[in-house]
């Protein structure tokens, strides 16, 4: 049943995930995608990813989505979770030859 209304709220301190150095201003870009995930007995977890990318360093982290499971799903609650770091990559040193994948001057209007 669609309700048209938030349902789950997800929260994290991302900062620790970027490791060091840290930059002194950072600033970051996000995207969401599908994905597929092995269903676990523990938790499930959305088929989608959430993508975090550090602009200056080109540090991308992937994290999941836990979702609600049993009685709390079946009352339609609104659900609060923390984002799961899954993996991470560089896009700093890509498959350019050495030259950066992502620009940290380039301005997205």
């Amino acid at each position: 049943m669609q309700t048209s209304r938030f349902q789950a709220f997800y929260q994290r301190n991302i900062r620790d995930d970027f490791g060091q150095p840290r930059p002194k201003n950072p600033r970051f870009l996000m995207v969401a995608g599908q994905a597929s995930f092995q269903r676990q007995a523990s938790r499930t977890l959305a088929q989608s990813a959430l993508y975090v990318v550090e602009l200056s360093t080109g540090k991308c982290v992937a994290y999941a989505l836990p979702t609600a499971q049993g009685r709390l799903a079946a009352a339609r609650k609104t659900f609060h979770s923390e984002l799961l770091p899954l993996d991470e990559t560089s896009f700093r040193e890509g498959p350019l030859r050495g030259k950066a994948v992502v620009d940290p001057a380039h301005r997205v209007n």
